[in-house]
């Protein structure tokens, strides 16, 4: 198979993989949340009525959760960047609608703007992705991480769900991307691209400021002319003006935005502050535990393979590539101890910590240096055989993982300490799945997930094969990586951490809507 060929096909099972099995959205059997209800009710009344007053799709299809309220007026309380993405690809659902007379219920709505803003936008990253591991590693390691980032991350859950954070990890990884080929070509059409993309990231998902500010440094130290920074700003500048603009014709402040006025998180938990006091709260070692480690948000906890990131960045520095390596490792902490500050820093019904979403395609050139190096180790005291099965066996369980929260229940309530166990196993065994786009058409549940399991196991097979055959050489490896991937759901198993009022209530009401 020729290279073009490989690229042809992994996109085709990742398109595949994210929009025949996603959770669906028919009727009774809902697979859709409030978080995106909001969102494609701001796009509708963008299209249909030019304003960001959401009046009428209330009126139509029902009070989400998730809204703000101002002057007797509900609007979206999200950041509206991904809903601006999905006003184009709903005007075309209104033109196909009047010039064929087809009907567009509101779930068709959620599938189709699902489709076009998030899973396409997904496989064209990936593309980019390939091609700039390909740049520093083998081919066969490039396609290993790559797949390991679709299947075994964040990314898998939220490419699959109208949120904003795989929308915004898409803008800033293509962001970074150009920005890297602008230092190695400094052209001013590179620079502006990759400030036009870095500005939308932040219009969709306010934190990747911090993505776009480390960019900015990035480019600022390794530009020859300093005066080509202007080329990134002229870039920027454009979409936060939008994001401003509406801000003002909305809630009538340049820097004004829908969280102060939100009905949802801040009235459930109590806070009487408004505007950012409302939003912040101090950081703390507990929550940066749950963000990290714990089984309840924990980012390694459900892919631990991004632990070896750090071991890449060790790499970058050892080897010469010391200002991207700081600068990288300031952004994660930079990031962790931001959404650490945020009141809903757990992500209310998420499957782990989905703020922290748009930081992982940026950890995956690094993952790539340690899984290089490791395929590169010589033997000696059995260093490459212990990096290989360590890496191979958290790659392996990062995608468990997420194949099953993908095929169970994708929304983690709050409280409930340990989802993975209480969840996601709990209705994986008693045959309780997603809701899919083949269930839609009549068959059972169970299928779409045979079927997931397939392509998953075709693309392990297909694009990860040489990859780890080059990281795990010794033959006892393999049947201890399969050993280490078992041990540690039955150590899942056997987690049982404090339990809440409230998580047994959320708990309930997944069990319930599931039939348990």
């Amino acid at each position: 198979m020729t290279e073009k060929k490989r690229l042809i096909v992994f996109c085709i099972f990742a398109f595949i993989l994210l929009s025949f099995f996603l959770p669906f959205y028919h009727k009774g059997r809902k697979a859709v949340n409030t978080n995106e209800t909001i969102r494609i009710y701001l796009a509708m009344a963008i299209a249909r009525n030019g304003t960001g007053i959401v009046d009428r799709q209330v009126r139509d299809y029902g009070l989400p959760l998730d809204r703000a309220e101002k002057d007797g007026h509900i609007y979206c309380d999200k950041t509206p960047g991904l809903s601006f993405l999905a006003v184009p690809p709903y005007l075309v659902i209104l033109l196909l609608k009047s010039l064929l007379s087809i009907p567009t219920p509101f779930y068709l709505v959620v599938y189709f703007l699902r489709i076009i803003t998030i899973v396409l936008p997904t496989v064209l990253m990936i593309c980019f992705m390939l091609n700039m591991l390909k740049k520093y590693l083998d081919s066969r390691i490039a396609y290993l991480c790559t797949t390991v980032y679709l299947l075994g991350t964040l990314a898998f859950p939220m490419s699959t769900v109208f949120f904003g954070h795989q929308a915004a990890a898409v803008l800033c990884f293509l962001s970074y991307y150009l920005a890297k080929n602008a230092i190695e070509h400094p052209k001013p059409r590179l620079l502006i691209a990759s400030g036009l993309l870095g500005g939308a990231g932040i219009v969709v998902e306010l934190p990747t400021l911090l993505i776009a500010g480390a960019i900015f440094i990035l480019l600022a130290i390794k530009l020859k002319k300093h005066s080509s920074m202007i080329f990134f700003l002229v870039g920027i500048l454009p979409p936060l003006a939008v994001l401003m603009f509406y801000n003002h014709i909305c809630f009538g402040g340049w820097f004004q935005s829908g969280y102060a006025y939100t009905q949802h998180y801040f009235k459930i938990v109590g806070i009487k502050e408004s505007g950012f006091a409302a939003i912040f709260h101090p950081p703390s070692l507990k929550i940066l535990w749950h963000l990290t480690f714990s089984s309840y948000r924990g980012f390694f906890f459900f892919s631990p393979v991004l632990i070896f990131s750090f071991y890449g960045l060790w790499l970058w520095h050892k080897e010469g590539h010391t200002t991207e390596s700081i600068i990288l490792t300031g952004l994660i902490i930079a990031y962790f101890t931001f959404v650490s500050a945020l009141r809903d820093w757990p992500g209310g019904w998420s499957p782990g910590p989905r703020h922290l979403t748009p930081l992982v395609p940026l950890m995956i050139l690094p993952l790539g240096a340690a899984a290089q190096k490791i395929a590169c180790l010589r033997n000696n005291f059995g260093a490459k055989t212990i990096g290989g099965i360590l890496f191979c066996s958290s790659a392996l369980i990062s995608i468990a993982n997420y194949f099953l929260i993908e095929c169970t229940f994708l929304y983690f309530p709050w409280g409930v300490f340990n989802p993975l166990k209480d969840i996601s196993l709990r209705l994986f065994l008693n045959g309780k799945y997603t809701f899919n786009v083949l269930s839609f058409f009549g068959l059972s549940d169970w299928v779409g997930v045979i079927l997931s399991a397939g392509v998953v196991a075709a693309m392990i097979t297909i694009f990860c094969r040489v990859g780890w055959r080059r990281i795990l050489t010794s033959p006892y490896a393999k049947l201890v990586v399969l050993l280490v991937s078992v041990g540690w759901f039955l150590l899942v198993f056997h987690i049982s951490p404090r339990s809440t009022l409230q998580g047994e209530t959320f708990l309930n009401i997944v069990y319930k809507i599931n039939g348990l």
